[in-house]
């Protein structure tokens, strides 16, 4: 299957066993899903800080310092599941449940505001 190879990485990984191909695989697509969550998210973020009422210069601060951010918080992630040795759970609290709470916190700022 075309898709197979694609996801797996290529003509490399039919060296490997079944199981790290099928692994390869899943991470893909996990890469993929995330990848498609994340750009939706951004696309419409811009626009809607614009309706709030941004300037230009906040939209690029608010852009700069979310790639700064994202950058400078691999490593405290990384020492984090290193200590727990827990990865899912950590991905899945941190990644999951805060990141779309504090979405839904995001879109719900216009309703405490007036004027």
């Amino acid at each position: 299957m075309l898709y197979a190879h694609l996801a797996t990485g290529g003509e490399w990984a039919y060296a490997l066993p079944a199981e790290t191909r099928h692994n390869l695989r899943r991470f893909w697509y996990d890469g993929l899903f995330a990848a498609a969550s994340d750009n939706i998210y951004y696309t419409y973020l811009t626009l809607y800080v614009l309706a709030v009422g941004a300037s230009r210069a906040q939209v690029s601060l608010m852009s700069s310092l979310s790639n700064l951010g994202a950058a400078l918080l691999l490593l405290p992630g990384a020492l984090l599941v290193e200590h727990f040795r827990r990865r899912k759970e950590i991905t899945m609290i941190f990644g999951g449940g805060i990141a779309r709470l504090m979405l839904l916190l995001i879109a719900l700022i216009p309703f405490g505001l007036r004027g």
